[in-house]
């Protein structure tokens, strides 16, 4: 015969995971200060934020001083002094349940200010618009 239960509210539990959408590549010029915000999943919250940078197989804990967290976001305030501080900076959590598996991984490039568009020229003109073609300037090293 036919049936019917009581609605149930499942609630599943797990491990932290990286959150969908957030930048991975930031660039920045050498002594600017750049703000990293590594963003998670996790159920229950996370409980805390591990933070680290590798930089040609040299790997650094970063200090707790230099984050903020708050709920499911921890921010780094992160400034490239050389050229050896630039590489990858790497974000764990963790919860109840354990430690993230695999971290969230941001990477830090050298980057100055771009140029500006080069050789423009004037390929369609009406009495309303006009069309102007460039080649683009460098692009400051973010592609």
């Amino acid at each position: 015969g036919d049936g019917q239960s009581n609605a149930v509210i499942l609630k599943v539990q797990y491990a932290p995971v990286c959150a969908s959408g957030q930048v991975h590549v930031y660039g920045a010029a050498r002594n600017e200060e750049v703000s990293i915000t590594c963003r998670l999943d996790a159920v229950p919250p996370v409980v805390h934020f591990f933070w680290r940078f590798n930089s040609s197989g040299d790997v650094v804990d970063i200090a707790e001083n230099h984050v903020a967290t708050q709920g499911l976001q921890s921010s780094l305030s992160y400034v490239a002094r050389t050229e050896l501080d630039y590489g990858t900076l790497l974000c764990w959590g963790s919860n109840t349940l354990g430690r993230q598996k695999k971290p969230c991984a941001y990477k830090v490039v050298a980057a100055g200010k771009p140029n500006p568009p080069e050789n423009c020229t004037l390929t369609n003109q009406t009495r309303e618009t006009l069309k102007v073609h460039c080649l683009p300037g460098y692009d400051g090293g973010l592609v």
